[in-house]
């Protein structure tokens, strides 16, 4: 992957991101009956959304991880993107209420629980379609072979 895909991944990604954040952001702050965001809170959600995306660029689009399985790229992923992602949340006071903790353990238990998920789908679902893949491909290289005889 050259250095324009790389940037143009970002350059996506990014504009994808921030809209959609930018939208939820809108609606949360309507229904919670605010209608105010800070110039300084939606600074902090781009920084948050450009180092998501690259993150998510050089895990599952650079050539560093192009022959790696799934599981490796998504754990590169989330050792990244994890801690970052809180930092910010915890500078953008996300769960600053009296039921921070709650809201802090029910958002890490949704991060364990897609990334358990993830590993789910990986082993059960990817690792099945390849055996598949591998088997109807060694039974049209058979049968090439034995048309050439």
């Amino acid at each position: 992957m050259n250095i324009k895909s790389i940037f143009k991944n970002i350059r996506d990604g990014l504009c994808w991101s921030f809209t959609w954040l930018v939208i939820l952001t809108i609606m949360l702050s309507f229904i919670n009956g605010t209608g105010i965001i800070s110039a300084t809170f939606l600074l902090k959600l781009l920084a948050l959304c450009l180092w998501g995306v690259i993150s998510f660029v050089i895990s599952f689009r650079s050539n560093l991880v192009k022959n790696k399985r799934f599981v490796l790229r998504l754990t590169a992923f989330y050792v990244m993107f994890i801690p970052v992602e809180v930092a910010m949340f915890f500078f953008m006071n996300i769960f600053d209420t009296n039921e921070g903790l709650i809201k802090w353990a029910i958002f890490g238990a949704i991060v364990v629980a897609l990334y358990v998920a993830s590993l789910l789908i990986d082993k059960f679902v990817f690792d099945k379609l390849g055996e598949d893949y591998t088997r109807k491909l060694q039974k049209y290289q058979e049968n090439l072979a034995s048309a050439k005889n």
